[in-house]
């Protein structure tokens, strides 16, 4: 096991990416057109609880970007620098999600006539700042890439979670081992009191509320109840699954028994909660995605997969890998190509528009096939070359502070005394 690639987290990413780009694609099959088919359960499922991959998104980042924090956490070493942190975080996503987000724009001004007004800048700027999320009006940062409200989200748990790490580093002399768990646990309840504040301070919306009028429409009718500090939450439940799963030393069936029915028990969360049709799913202090039910899985398989002996390395293939590898750029660019194919393909490939399930089939593949070259390409022109370089550098540092401090001049005046 190693943080690069631990053991069937692949699959997990892989999972996330493709729920929400199906969520998407069967929107825009008409239901009633195929209520007598095999293929109404399956739209119902996506429809009703692909966006459940979101909620899968933050708890895998908190997982694998809270390793780190354990493993000094666990060895009495000093909490990993917050510069390096960062950097890496910023390489991670802010060169796709930059040009992702400019494109994204340019094409709604000019493919799609969407006036550049202020408005639009404002949305434009704060999403560059990644503080589009605190307010209705900017928390969609451009009008034909709606999936890229979440990044201002993930970004601002980013922030959140060395903050959080301070308070428990402070008490590790008094709680080593699992009981530093227990006071992360701490911190996952002092977000969702903050949650609970905000949607009982800041009051909803009503005016203009509602999915028929547009993106601004739809964050009205999301928000407060949409807010970093909830999704901050199962960030941070990710992030405690991470120090349960390092305190499990070696590989056993146990954690394949645990990682199938984790999985297992988050699919049939979703089949339950798919029928109402609400993707959002608000659960416990109205949390979406069916809190704490839907985590409660995934966090079995998060803490349980790097330990399998067999479900983990049977499911480490190399079109899983690849299409975890590239998932950021799925995410990112899948709801541009749908609007594109819209635009220039299919006028009828819109919210339930398709009625014929083998035309709906066709126009879909073809998305994917470009989604998927966006995505490689996004991933090997942008991302990759970013995150290379800056590891060189974190690499170069670590090597150079490794030699200690020199002395300037000390060969040319003798001995240091």
């Amino acid at each position: 096991m190693n943080d690069t690639r631990l053991t069937g987290l692949d699959l997990v990413r892989a999972i996330a990416c493709l729920l929400v780009l199906f969520h998407h694609l069967f929107q825009r099959l008409n239901s009633a057109s195929i209520s007598d088919s095999a293929w109404a359960d399956v739209q119902v499922f996506f429809t009703g609880t692909g966006a459940f991959g979101v909620g899968i998104f933050f708890m895998l980042s908190g997982f694998l970007l809270a390793r780190p924090y354990w493993r000094a956490y666990d060895s009495e070493a000093p909490m990993p620098r917050l510069s390096d942190y960062a950097m890496r975080r910023a390489a991670r996503i802010v060169p796709g999600f930059y040009v992702a987000l400019t494109v994204s724009l340019a094409l709604a001004a000019t493919v799609f006539a969407v006036p550049l007004d202020l408005g639009l800048a404002l949305r434009y700027v704060t999403g560059l700042a990644f503080v589009g999320e605190f307010h209705w009006f900017t928390f969609y940062p451009t009008e034909i890439n709606g999936p890229l409200w979440s990044i201002g989200m993930e970004v601002a748990s980013y922030a959140l979670l060395p903050m959080g790490f301070w308070a428990v580093f402070r008490m590790r002399n008094r709680l080593p081992g699992w009981r530093g768990r227990l006071a992360w646990a701490g911190v996952v309840a002092a977000a969702a009191a903050v949650h609970l504040a905000i949607i009982t301070v800041i009051p909803v919306a009503d005016v203009g509320r509602g999915w028929e009028f547009g993106l601004i429409g739809g964050a009205k009718y999301l928000m407060p109840f949409f807010n970093p500090a909830g999704f901050f939450v199962f960030f941070a439940l990710g992030s405690l699954a991470a120090g349960f799963s390092m305190l499990w030393r070696g590989r056993s069936a146990l954690a394949d028994l645990l990682a199938l029915s984790g999985l297992a028990y988050a699919m049939l969360v979703m089949a339950r909660y798919a029928p109402a049709g609400i993707p959002e799913a608000p659960g416990l202090f109205e949390l979406p995605y069916a809190f704490p039910l839907f985590h409660f899985g995934i966090a079995m398989a998060l803490i349980s997969l790097p330990h399998t002996r067999l479900l983990g390395p049977l499911v480490d293939t190399a079109p899983i890998a690849f299409i975890a590898k590239v998932s950021f750029g799925i995410y990112v660019w899948h709801y541009v190509v749908l609007e594109l194919v819209r635009s220039w393909v299919a006028a009828d490939f819109v919210q339930a528009g398709i009625s014929d399930v083998g035309r709906w089939f066709a126009i879909s593949a073809l998305a994917c096939v470009f989604v998927v070259i966006l995505a490689t390409t996004s991933w090997y022109v942008i991302e990759k070359p970013v995150l290379d370089r800056v590891r060189r550098l974190q690499i170069a540092r670590a090597a150079l502070l490794a030699e200690g401090p020199r002395v300037p001049f000390a060969g040319l005046r003798g001995p240091v005394r």
